[in-house]
This record gives C-alpha cells, structure tokens and sequence, in this order.
C-alpha cells in the first residue's frame, strides 16, 4: 500500500512499506515546480510594473516640453534679484496650472528656463533626480543656494535707512511697499 504526500516545497512523496515493515520515502518532483514559477511570475510583474512606471515617466517629461512649445515661460539665471525670483516661479506656476502639467513635467521643463547660475545649480542638484523634487522644494532650495544667507537682513537694513527724499508720497509709499514683500 502506497501513500501520497506533500511535502512543503510542493513536492510528491510516495511512501511505501518495506518487507520489513519500515516506511521508505521516495520523492517526486513535480514538472513546474511552484516555487520558481512563483519567483518568475513576481519577477515579470514587477519588470512590469517598472516599465508601466517609466513609461509614464516619459510621458510626463514630453507633457512639459510640448507645453514649453506652446508658450515657453521667461528664464532666470541666478541673479539674487528678489521681484525678479518671485515673478518667475509665480509664471511658472501658473503655467504649470494652465497646462494641467504634474511635479516631474514641471521639474522636468524648468531644465530649459534656468541659465547661468542656476543652471549649474539645477545640473548639480536636480538633473537625474526629477520625480524626487517638486516645484516648491525646487523654489525654496535655489533661492537658498542662489541669495545671501543675510539676505532678510540686507532688506530690513535697507527698509531701515530708506528717506522720502525728493519722491512723492505715493512714489514713496510704493518703495516701501516693495521693499516689505
């Protein structure tokens, strides 16, 4: 009389008594074992899956470039230039909100609209790294790198010692207003 089994790696055990009565285990293999095709079926779906991600990837870069076409936002080089940072990140982020454009496109495409130095900044920073950045880290990182660390305390110094002068109290009062953003 034989007895059939499994064993826990999936295999078939025959067991059969001996003539003298002891119980001999002999195994079967099945044809496909379910361990490897297990193994190889995860592996598939994940091979998968990173494709389907870099897929997407890819198509969200070209989303960005095909808006840079449709109307391409200003550049900006670096210059510690306070207005001039604050009015290009705000185009950008309405262009981004115009186009309907993710983090990655719009990380992506603002590789084209940095020169100079914040080009050199963006190479060494962000290029290659993309979908870990979004346009407010992006935004806060390189005015950090870009202005002077005192630079709230050059503004304040500058709001401190600024007269009238010869300018009319409106002209005036826009400076200051200017000054405060």
């Amino acid at each position: 009389m034989q007895k059939r089994s499994e064993t826990p790696q999936g295999d078939d055990q025959l067991a059969s008594p001996d003539s003298d009565g002891t119980i001999e285990s002999v195994a079967t293999t099945n044809s496909g074992s379910t361990t490897q095709s297990d193994g190889d079926e995860s592996r598939r779906k994940a091979e998968k899956r990173e494709e389907k991600r870099q897929s997407c990837e890819r198509k969200e870069r070209k989303a960005g470039m095909k808006a840079l076409r449709a109307f391409k936002p200003s550049t900006y080089d670096g210059t510690p230039e306070y207005d001039e940072f604050e009015e290009w990140i705000d185009e950008i982020d309405e262009w981004r909100t115009v186009h309907g454009l993710s983090e990655l496109a719009t990380v992506t495409a603002i590789s084209v609209l940095v020169t100079k130095d914040a080009r050199d900044w963006y190479k060494l920073n962000v290029r290659g790294k993309e979908q870990e950045w979004t346009l407010k880290r992006l935004s806060i990182e390189l005015f950090d790198d870009m202005f002077p660390r005192n630079y709230a305390s050059v503004l304040r110094q500058m709001f401190d010692d600024t007269t009238q002068g010869k300018d009319s109290l409106k002209q005036w009062h826009k400076h200051l207003v200017n000054l405060a953003k």
